[in-house]
């Protein structure tokens, strides 16, 4: 049997993704206003390196918990709920689970032992995410979440270096594309005919196109001057990519949740759909190389299943963004239980 296990060990390494609870959320937007630096979670999902997803129950605590927490931190209430408003939400789609008095399918999470984390487990079981990002002791114990804080900090280091790359191979494709290079597929060719790795390609071919593009657009008597100012930037974009090799290879070993070995419908889906959204039906079957049978029960299943939204006219994926918090701050984290879903 062929299941979502298979699906992604098949695939290539390429982003993190990962389920955050309220808990870091909160605390990762205290700290961009405390330090007025920004959040290498956004970065990182800007960036490529990261796909993030929140349960509806986090996106509601999120609302029910902003005031607590902006005392605890000593921010302005109204700016934390602003910079998650504006910043978090664009970037971090909400999906929500199937109540309990319905058949829609979810993975099983009757191992949890709090209630309240329950919906966090089954949206990363359901995406096969490689982990969740939580402080939560309950979460942390059967290894779903980084075991203690220092674990997850360096988790987060190699996100933000593994970022650095990507938005250096960025800047590096775009000095190439100037001259009408091809990146990807010279990077490829020459790793493999000359036995080097990738990113020792890219700084070369980088610090050589750049220097052909300023050949031809700066004058004569400025060319050498320019050259000496674009070496060590090369340098430093070459230095950021061999970091991120060893980065990419950190996450691709952490793994803390198993993808799930089922071949249930829903998880396949939900497992493509995260890595490539706005997909149509017809794409999701072909990516999927879905059989007769299963391309029949895919309309059904999308436009039932809770966790998956039509986001574009055709296309798929799953949760959807919120546009603003539609929480308000409690006296108690707890909600009430007309909220809760």
């Amino acid at each position: 049997m062929y299941t979502v296990a298979d699906l992604i060990a098949d695939q290539a390494f390429g982003s993190e993704v990962f389920v955050a609870d309220t808990d870091v959320l909160l605390g990762d937007a205290c700290d961009a206003l405390v330090t007025g630096q920004r959040s290498p979670l956004l970065r990182a999902v800007d960036a490529g390196s990261a796909i993030g997803l929140m349960s509806e129950r986090a996106f509601r605590e999120i609302g029910w918990m902003s005031a607590s927490a902006a005392r605890g931190r000593g921010v302005e209430h109204e700016a934390l709920r602003a910079l998650i408003t504006d910043e978090y939400l664009p970037r971090v789609p909400v999906v929500v689970t199937p109540t309990a008095d319905t058949d829609h399918w979810m993975p099983d999470a009757t191992d949890i032992v709090d209630p309240d984390d329950v919906a966090h487990v089954q949206v990363a079981r359901l995406v096969s995410a490689r982990a969740i990002y939580s402080h939560d002791k309950h979460l942390r114990r059967p290894r779903l979440a980084p075991a203690t804080r220092t674990d997850y900090d360096l988790r987060i280091v190699h996100l933000s270096v593994l970022s650095g790359r990507h938005e250096s191979e960025r800047g590096i494709g775009l000095v190439i594309g100037l001259t009408g290079v091809g990146a990807t597929s010279i990077v490829s060719w020459t790793s493999v005919r000359l036995s080097v790795r990738p990113s020792m390609v890219w700084s070369g071919l980088a610090l050589a196109a750049a220097a052909s593009a300023y050949s031809v657009l700066a004058v004569p008597d400025r060319r050498q001057r320019i050259a000496e100012r674009l070496k060590p930037l090369i340098e430093r974009a070459g230095a950021a990519i061999e970091r991120g090799d060893t980065a990419r290879q950190a996450l691709r070993d952490g793994r803390l949740i198993a993808a799930p070995e089922t071949d249930r419908l829903e998880a396949w889906v939900a497992a493509h759909l995260v890595r490539n959204p706005d997909s149509t039906m017809g794409a999701i079957g072909e990516a999927l190389d879905l059989d007769t049978a299963a391309r029949r029960q895919l309309p059904a299943l999308l436009r039932s299943h809770p966790s998956f939204e039509l986001v574009s006219r055709y296309g798929w994926a799953v949760g959807r963004i919120r546009s603003e918090l539609e929480t308000q701050p409690s006296l108690s984290w707890k909600p009430r239980s007309s909220e809760t879903r």
